[in-house]
């Protein structure tokens, strides 16, 4: 919440070893000002709670802003799918 407006949402899925990001996203006209790279930083500190060693998600490999953004966060590509790639990113624990 930035101003007492939802300005972005996070979506997790719990496996074994992994917090699945099922979606994440932020209103557009707060894009651009670090908020889903703070998301994502909140979404590893709750892996790490969670004794979680990997975040990982899907995105459509035309999605072009999103997948700078999860390199830039540090994720890897783990799969590459028709589609989409599968990134991962090992935790901190």
């Amino acid at each position: 919440m930035l101003k007492q407006h939802i300005v972005g949402m996070l979506v997790i899925n719990e496996k074994p070893e992994t917090l699945y990001i099922n979606s994440l996203a932020v209103v557009a006209e707060y894009r651009k000002h670090g908020i889903a790279a703070y998301i994502l930083k909140q979404a590893n500190w709750m892996a790490e709670l969670l004794n979680k060693n990997w975040l990982e998600l899907s995105v459509s490999k035309l999605n072009v802003p999103a997948l700078r953004l999860y390199r830039k966060s540090g994720f890897t590509k783990e799969k590459d799918k028709r589609w989409s790639f599968i990134l991962r990113k090992k935790t901190q624990t």
